[in-house]
């Protein structure tokens, strides 16, 4: 009987780690796609500064508005 118990334990520190270690990549994962999006949005608002004032104008942002959204910094 202390094999089965021994069994059973050893089992649920399998599963336990199992489930951390499931946890952690998730966790890795959810960094990774952050940072991705970080990336992609600070690419969008550089190059918003480098449109043309017309350009700007027909998105209907100022120059100002550009610029002061090129400055922000967000990791959501």
């Amino acid at each position: 009987m202390m094999e089965t118990i021994e069994t059973m334990f050893d089992d649920a520190l399998v599963d336990a780690t199992v489930a951390r270690n499931v946890s952690i990549l998730t966790r890795l994962r959810q960094l990774a796609i952050r940072l991705r999006w970080f990336v992609v949005i600070r690419r969008s608002r550089r190059d918003l500064v480098d449109l043309s004032d017309d350009q700007l104008r027909d998105i209907g942002v100022s120059r100002h508005e550009a610029e002061t959204e090129a400055r922000r910094i967000s990791l959501f």
